[in-house]
């Protein structure tokens, strides 16, 4: 029964993890996020820790490339929660800092529309 039983909760949590992942491709950040803190830290279910500074950071882009540079803030530091070296969080963190009160002009649009998304798995 208890063999069973951990192999039964093994399944669940691979089902949750490739849930996490889906959401995580739809750009549906927020949802991703729930489920990935969810999950436990184990080795058998890879890098969750990466995945979530990654979901965060992803969010914060989205957030910059709507210019809700306050929304940006706050993800990039939980980003940086995440991974405290992340220098293009860091970086992306002035950016939105810099923006925060001033008017979207055409400098922060194009600025903007060059932000990339990042993979789940990327370092």
């Amino acid at each position: 029964d208890q063999a069973a039983s951990r192999v039964q909760e093994q399944k669940r949590l691979q089902e949750d993890l490739q849930t996490a992942k889906e959401f995580f491709l739809e750009k549906d950040y927020e949802s991703a996020l729930r489920k990935f803190y969810r999950l436990p830290k184990d080795r058998s279910l890879g890098a969750i820790d990466l995945f979530i500074r990654n979901a965060w950071y992803n969010w914060a882009v989205m957030s910059m490339k709507g210019g809700n540079c306050p929304e940006a803030i706050q993800r990039l530091g939980e980003a940086l929660n995440s991974d405290a070296h992340d220098q293009e969080a860091s970086k992306l963190l002035e950016d939105a800092e810099h923006y925060r009160d001033r008017p979207k002009d055409k400098v922060f649009s194009a600025y903007a529309d060059r932000l990339t998304y990042r993979t789940l798995n990327q370092k």
